[in-house]
């Protein structure tokens, strides 16, 4: 009869003694623990060597905390962006809807101006605009 192999625990002191981890943003400041950093391009990975189980389940529920914080506030960054975005295009309508009388040629450069802007926060990387007799592109670039 087989005997069933006991499971391994990822954070049990005697299997793992040492850990690594990276970071997708790049190099971060020294937590003051016994961590060096090792700068690889544009990613910062941190080795180090614990002494007991408790510190190495601590580094790693504080890290993993640091990483929901930086998806968190990414996807924050981006909803905020598009909020701009969105505020653009309706400044933009507005604009044209209510331009003062003989003021249509500026308000229409100015609310140009607002829906490139808008495309930039959407995060579109090339605008372009075509009429009968001219043609607008925006690259990123």
């Amino acid at each position: 009869m087989a005997r069933k192999r006991k499971k391994k625990n990822l954070l049990d002191a005697d299997f793992l003694s040492s850990i690594s981890m990276s970071t997708p943003w790049g190099e971060s400041p020294n937590s003051g623990t016994s961590v060096s950093r090792l700068s690889r391009g544009n990613t910062c990975v941190q080795k180090g060597q614990y002494l007991s189980k408790t510190e190495l389940k601590k580094f790693v529920e504080e890290r993993s905390a640091v990483h929901v914080e930086y998806i968190r506030q990414t996807h924050m960054t981006k909803r905020r962006a598009m909020m701009i975005g969105c505020l653009c295009i309706v400044a933009s309508c507005a604009l044209l809807v209510f331009a003062p009388e003989h003021r249509e040629t500026t308000s229409y450069a100015v609310s140009l101006a607002l829906v490139i802007v808008a495309g930039g926060a959407f995060g579109y990387g090339q605008i372009s605009l075509k009429s009968k007799e001219h043609e607008l592109r925006v690259d990123a670039d």
